[in-house]
């Protein structure tokens, strides 16, 4: 009967080629098809409600608003989490929801809820608004944006762009939006005289009552029958207050005084005009719009974008003389950038690996079938990535370049077992190797919704390339190696000879003068080879001998977590000298009297701890003084940038005023010629950038240090505000004081009533400040979490003497109305539609841009008895920081209270502490207060321990699935803390920042450093279950010596797949972490691979073993168990194929 080996393929390899060929094709066919993003477009959906509130203050909109919403909205299934903010004149609550959720029901319910809430609000505020936030629902991601400028009015420039531009954009396939920002609409402006008002007793709230009484429309309810001769008929009436055919803004009656009837034309001049600007945006002086087009889901970005550019492009000639389309943004950039930086990374990694490829085998063949099986695997992902629909952005394309080192593994395992065993009998321990890996990634997809959103198509593509590598690896690599003639040359060539081979190459290879010195070369190698085996078989006894001497030093490297011990017990209830002291159970008696010691935590703690810690003790300090921030070096840049930052000085002036000043610095810069291009942007009355670039010939000159100059001496002269400009020479800062509200240390309360949440935040902040000494100077009150840097804002506390009101004759909403008109107030009167037109109106005064606070104190005001009295004998006015936000989470609200401390860490620590627990002590049951660091926090966050857990569980299952024993997947496992040590080190030694990288390199690290492992102890069992008497040293000797070669190439390809990111530098936030955390776990586990693992086999085994050769046998394997071909691990018999490699 014949031999498997001779028996027909099920599957020839010609047919198997074809089939992969047709493969590679295809995907090479889809390849332009995938969707290319800059940022992954899936993610959580939620819904954002926002609303106004003209004039109102946060606190009032907090409550009389938002608790409102909040509290119809949280009674709604389904919700996973409600936050909200609230400021000066508006308000905005974002719902979050399970990501599965149907949002449209969602935002239909809300919307019913919204609907029966808003009769409960207060009749100012605005219908709140709905926005949905899904990935059905938004664009995939901005792609470009374009600048169309001109001389004229921003509204005739918006006119070109929306009649003329944006719907040639829209028609582009692909495009999801064309969003135009920059202009303001036509408003009706109402501007009244407040002397006039306050000599005829009318308010300007009470002109906005009559405006919308005469234009409103009301139904009368009820109906009223008329006696017809038809008989009864019932007619329904409709109120209106003014007949539609005659309407005009003079016909409007306002009050009436002293025998006659006000009208509006009395009492307001009414003027049709652009909306006054709220931000203005400029290129070289000129009036600019803003086109911004956003790109939909599940399209090739880079293509969009060069339809769109050649739509603009064929538009211009149409846009009038004078104007301008200018494209100022480019995401697409990024992404091509992207593409090109993980190409490098690419070709990089197959350079390198096929180099060392061809210097360990000196096979070109062997070489070229990486390669082919590196490209196959490649473009057959392509087939799934689309059928799948995964987007490719920067975290899968960070995906394709981590798992490169890892596909070409399963290659070179596959590669190197048919050039020394002719088979495919690695093919189950290859399929183990490459399921651990799919397992520990598997997890990814059981992270929190936020990590898990990100990191999906992350772990997505690492799979998808992991499996069609490893169907590569089985099938297509074997039926490339048989046509190639790879395999039949390898057979021939082991055939002739173990320890002789390369003689018989030299007597077989005639008129090759060079034939001997290979052959010594190959004597030599393997004598070398040999010679480093016995001195291994030596280690290894040496191991098994001192095998706990070993173990105990190993988990000392590893360290033991007793520095996680608490000083004392209870940790959990705090004591101050408000509280009792607690009653301690017999352990809590026994633990403080001993390890809660003071004589042990202070003097022989510190100690024990740096004895026992290990890599893990520094590992954690390590965590704790890293940070979030990460500092990107920025990219050289091509040409010359001169960048000016104006600020405000003094409080109290508009955007105009900035606006005034940006003009003036404006004309000075166009008067050069040298200049190409100052682009100025003045986003708020208290903020305002201009950039400059040159022209080439003038970038690397003398003048833009010249024109640096000429702006610092232009607004030095302007004394209200303050200037930043840099980009040339040294930095330029006229600034004495900080703009911020800035600590270092932060201290958050949690809790359902504002009003007690703020008093214990008072009392913390003159706590802090008492309790400091000096050592902190200024502590800030601030709403929301997490803000290390508020902008200051200031605000002015009028306090009215109700006495003195009421002895005047006057109230408070009178002298509230009397006060606010004076103030640069501009009230909303919704929209009008008045002579043919649809527009806002606005209600301001005339002197609402010229008023002071001087004029407020001594202005006039009439009271309710005819008398006058001035405003300063009534108000009492008072400047102060405050931060006029509040946030709300799951209906707490958060306060954090910062600071900076004068003095070392150690000692700003122990106070913070110590307020936290004086503050805890007092808090009512359901308000807390925690410490706000910046140390790394999925390290503080519980639920990804379990996490590990299901990985080792995972890969345990794997590998008794695999080696068919309960006991070696221990031995197996034990591999994965030697990789931990290795992350350890390298994050202690090279200081690196530790943030959520390190666990994904753990993830990783479960999955990688087994596979070597699984490797050699497959071989290990197959060699014990052939039959051969060999000792089991040897046995294993034979198994590491003929997958040593193939593993160190494994661990290498990985490692160069990860290098790429380290090029990056440490700014690289995540991946630099990731590529340092594996390549330094992968590196000590061949430590582990060395020492552990055959340290770990049966001990009788390996230095006693029952199954000895009897005297007289010989072993032709070589001495001390060492094959002749150093590849060799299968012993001879008849079951191995002589030319011909089976598949199917």
């Amino acid at each position: 009967m014949s031999s498997p080996s001779e028996q027909s393929p099920r599957f020839s390899p010609f047919s198997l080629n074809i089939v992969f060929v047709v493969l590679i094709i295809t995907g090479a066919a889809i390849m332009p098809l995938l969707s290319l993003q800059l940022n992954p477009t899936r993610f959580l959906p939620s819904l954002t409600i926002s609303y106004t509130w003209p004039d109102a203050a946060a606190r009032v909109i907090e409550q009389q608003v938002t608790s409102v919403l909040e509290g119809v909205i949280s009674t709604l299934p389904g919700v996973s989490r409600l936050s909200s903010t609230t400021n000066n004149e508006s308000g905005e609550i974002t719902v979050e929801f399970d990501r599965n959720t149907d949002l449209r029901t969602k935002r239909f319910e809300v919307a019913s809820l919204i609907r029966d809430a808003h009769s409960r609000l207060p009749d100012r505020v605005s219908y709140p608004v709905i926005q949905m936030n899904m990935p059905s629902n938004t664009s995939g991601s901005v792609i470009l944006s374009y600048q169309v400028t001109g001389n004229e009015a921003p509204s005739y420039i918006f006119s070109i762009a929306e009649e003329l531009l944006k719907p040639a954009i829209a028609s582009v396939d692909g495009v999801y939006s064309v969003d135009i920002y920059g202009a303001t609409p036509r408003a009706w402006e109402l501007i009244y005289d407040q002397k006039v008002l306050s000599s005829t007793g009318v308010t300007p709230g009470r002109i906005r009552d009559a405006i919308r009484a005469y234009l409103s429309v009301r139904e009368a309810g009820g109906g009223v029958d008329n006696l017809l001769s038809s008989g009864l008929q019932r007619t329904y009436l409709t109120m209106v207050g003014h007949r539609p055919d005659t309407v005009r803004w003079e016909d409007i009656p306002v009050t009436a005084g002293n025998g006659r009837v006000l009208m509006l034309s009395d009492l307001v001049t009414v003027k049709l005009r652009d909306e006054r600007p709220r931000s203005y945006y400029r290129i070289n002086g000129l009036n600019t719009i803003t086109m911004v087009i956003s790109a939909g889901r599940n399209v090739n970005n880079i293509r969009v974008a060069e339809e769109v550019k050649d739509v603009v492009e064929k538009m211009k000639s149409r846009i009038p003389p004078g104007h301008d389309v200018i494209l100022s943004l480019d995401n697409t950039g990024f992404i091509r950038e992207e593409i090109s930086r993980n190409l490098f990374r690419a070709a990089l990694s197959v350079i390198l690996l096929l180099v060392f490829a061809l210097l360990v085998s000196r096979d070109l063949r062997y070489m070229l079938i990486l390669f082919i099986s590196m490209v196959a695997t490649i473009f057959i992902a392509f087939i799934f990535y689309w059928l799948f629909r995964l987007e490719i952005h920067l975290y899968s394309m960070a995906g394709i370049a981590v798992s490169f080192g890892m596909i070409i593994s399963n290659m070179i395992v596959m590669t190197d077992h048919i050039k020394y065993h002719h088979n495919r009998k690695v093919g189950i321990s290859l399929m183990a190797a490459t399921l651990t890996t799919v397992g520990a990634l598997v997890v990814i997809f059981f992270l929190d919704e936020s990590s898990r959103v990100t990191l999906t198509d992350f772990a997505a593509v690492v799979i998808i390339n992991l499996m069609v590598s490893l169907a590569v690896a089985l099938f297509f690599i074997p039926s490339l190696a048989q046509s190639i003639g790879f395999a039949a040359k390898s057979a021939a060539v082991n055939f002739q000879g173990k320890r002789f081979a390369a003689k018989s190459d030299a007597a077989n290879s005639r008129g090759n003068r060079f034939a001997g010195k290979r052959a010594a070369a190959n004597i030599r190698r393997k004598r070398f080879a040999v010679r480093l085996t016995r001195f291994y078989e030596r280690a290894i006894r040496s191991f098994i001998r001192y095998r706990k001497v070993y173990l105990t030093a190993a988990v000392l490297l590893f360290g033991l977590p007793l520095f996680w011990l608490p000083d004392s017990l209870p940790v959990e209830k705090i004591r101050t000298t408000a509280t009792p002291e607690p009653e301690l159970t017999r352990w809590q008696e026994l633990y403080n009297k001993t390890l809660g010691n003071t004589k042990y935590v202070t003097d022989i703690k510190p100690i024990v701890n740096k004895l026992t810690g290990g890599t893990l003790r520094l590992f954690s300090d390590r965590v704790k003084s890293s940070n979030y921030y990460y500092f990107r070096g920025s990219d050289d840049v091509e040409r010359t940038q001169l960048s000016v930052s104006i600020g405000l000085s003094e409080e109290g002036l508009t955007l105009e005023d900035m606006n005034e000043v940006c003009l003036g610095l404006e004309n000075m810069i166009a008067a050069y010629s040298e200049v190409d291009r100052f682009t100025t942007s003045v986003s708020s009355p208290s903020s305002a950038s201009l950039t400059v670039t040159f022209k080439p010939e003038h970038d690397r000159t003398i003048f833009p240090f010249i024109l640096k100059m000429r702006i610092e001496d232009y607004m030095m002269g302007i004394g209200s505000y303050h200037v930043q400009v840099y980009g040339v020479g040294k930095a330029f800062s006229n600034q004495v004081y900080s703009d911020y509200l800035r600590g270092s240390y932060s201290i958050v309360l949690k809790g359902y009533n504002f009003d007690i949440l703020s008093g214990y935040a008072e009392d913390l902040k003159e706590r802090l400040i008492a309790s400091a000494k000096g050592r902190i100077k200024e502590v800030y009150v601030l709403g929301g979490e997490d803000r290390w840097s508020v902008k200051k804002q200031y605000r002015n506390i009028v306090t009215a003497d109700r006495e003195s009101v009421t002895l005047a004759g006057s109230d408070m909403h009178s002298l509230y109305e009397h006060t606010r008109s004076l103030s640069r107030n501009i009230q909303d009167g919704g929209q009008v539609f008045m002579g043919g037109f649809l527009a806002p109106m606005t209600l301001r005064s005339a002197y609402a841009e010229t008023y002071e606070m001087w004029d407020i104190y001594n202005e006039p005001m009439i009271t309710g008895s005819q008398g006058i009295v001035k405003l300063k004998d009534l108000l009492r006015m008072t400047r102060e920081i405050s931060d006029n936000s509040i946030s709300r989470e799951d209906q707490q609200y958060i306060i954090t209270v910062t600071y900076d401390f004068i003095g070392n860490y150690e000692l700003a620590r122990i106070i913070r502490d110590r307020n936290i627990e004086e503050t805890a002590a007092l808090l009512p049951l359901g308000y807390s207060v925690r410490s706000s660091s910046y140390t790394y926090s999925w390290f503080t966050q519980k639920n990804n321990y379990p996490l590990l857990l299901l990985v080792i569980a995972i890969i345990y299952l794997v590998c008794a699935i695999l080696l068919e024993s309960l006991r070696q997947p221990f031995i197996v496992l034990g591999l994965i803390p030697f990789s931990f040590i290795g992350v350890f080190i390298t994050f202690s030694l090279f200081k690196i920042q530790a943030d959520e990288g390190v666990f994904a390199a753990m993830i990783l690290l479960c999955g990688l450093a087994v596979n070597s492992a699984l490797y050699i102890l497959d071989d290990y069992n197959r060699l014990k279950r052939s039959g051969r008497r060999l000792p089991a040293v040897k046995m294993y000797l034979k198994a590491f010596n003929g997958k040593i070669i193939p593993v160190i190439l494994t661990i290498l390809s990985t490692i160069v797949g990860l290098l790429p990111f380290l090029l990056t530098g440490r700014d690289e936030r995540f991946w630099f972490a990731l590529a340092a955390g594996a390549i330094g776990g992968l590196l000590f586990s061949m430590v582990g691979l060395l020492v552990f693992q055959p340290m770990m086999l049966r001990r009788e085994q390996l230095l006693f073993p029952g199954t000895e050769s009897p005297p007289g046998h010989t072993d032709s394997s070589g001495p001390e168990g060492f094959s002749g071909n150093p590849g060799s691990t299968e012993p001879q018999n008849p079951d191995k194929p002589k030319k011909t490699v089976h598949h199917g």
